[in-house]
């Protein structure tokens, strides 16, 4: 229990706080001052009181001593259990807080792995419009260092580390809000690896490609940072500073693309509300 008072003499107030320590003085002084008084009453009393009085007398101060006794070790016991409350009530917070902290950081690192795909696709897109311009067929693209065949092993390597930085994502994050929006990403995902081997295989085939499905999807991955940020910050972040977390950083990055974007089929991304 704690009570503020203020004193309205002085020119400004001044707080006062009465704690648990305050308490326990005042039981104790007013169980003292029962006790002298009553040994006060006995003692002065004594010339006129015999052994008869002495003892009732004796019997009250036991008693209040007693008392008293009884209630400062009620009252300590009280203030155990609520420390014990208190103590349990701020360890659930801290594993709270420890595990919404844990969810923002997949999520960052997630969104790390995304900014080096976009990279990757790039690398692909270039190499395969040098490989239609010189005509190359596809044996070409299995030479040793070959741009073509190095820029398809990045993008395998890069694909594979956001389907994993993803997978980690759906295991640890439980808020429900930043989860649809890992899953969107997710299908995102799925659907820029099929459109770019598709691209793929049609110039290996044909001697053109289309990237424009691809580059859609990737332009639908990159269009949901804006929602995911504010997703995270909305239901995971503690406090303001933990909200400028690395995924923000990744957005700085801007990766040059081909033009012809086109929409991804994809359905639309989750609100962050």
């Amino acid at each position: 229990m704690r009570l503020t008072c203020f004193n309205t003499g002085m020119s400004e107030q001044e707080p006062f706080t009465w704690t648990k320590a305050h308490t326990v003085r005042t039981i104790v002084w007013t169980l003292a001052l029962l006790a002298g008084t009553v040994i006060g009453l006995a003692w002065g009393g004594a010339d006129y009181w015999g052994k008869p009085e002495l003892g009732p007398v004796a019997a009250w101060v036991a008693g209040i001593l007693t008392a008293g006794a009884l209630l400062i070790a009620a009252y300590q016991a009280s203030l155990a259990r609520r420390a014990a409350a208190d103590a349990d009530r701020r360890l659930t917070e801290q594993l709270k807080a420890t595990h919404r902290s844990e969810q923002v950081n997949v999520v960052a690192d997630m969104w790390s792995h995304v900014g080096s795909l976009r990279g990757a696709v790039h690398d692909v897109s270039s190499a395969m419009f040098i490989f239609k311009d010189q005509g190359r067929s596809a044996y070409d693209t299995f030479q040793t260092g070959d741009p073509t065949d190095l820029a398809l092993e990045r993008y395998r390597n890069k694909i594979a580390e956001l389907d994993a930085a993803i997978t980690r994502a759906l295991m640890v994050v439980e808020e429900p809000n930043t989860r649809k929006i890992v899953n969107y990403l997710n299908g995102l995902r799925s659907i820029l690896d099929a459109q770019l081997w598709v691209a793929v295989g049609d110039i290996f085939e044909e001697g053109d490609f289309n990237f424009a499905e691809t580059e859609a999807a990737l332009e639908g991955i990159q269009n949901i940072h804006g929602t995911l940020v504010s997703t995270v910050h909305q239901n995971l972040v503690l406090n303001k500073s933990q909200a400028t977390f690395s995924m923000q950083a990744t957005s700085s990055a801007e990766v040059t693309r081909p033009s012809r974007p086109t929409e991804p089929t994809q359905t639309d991304p989750p609100s962050s509300s």
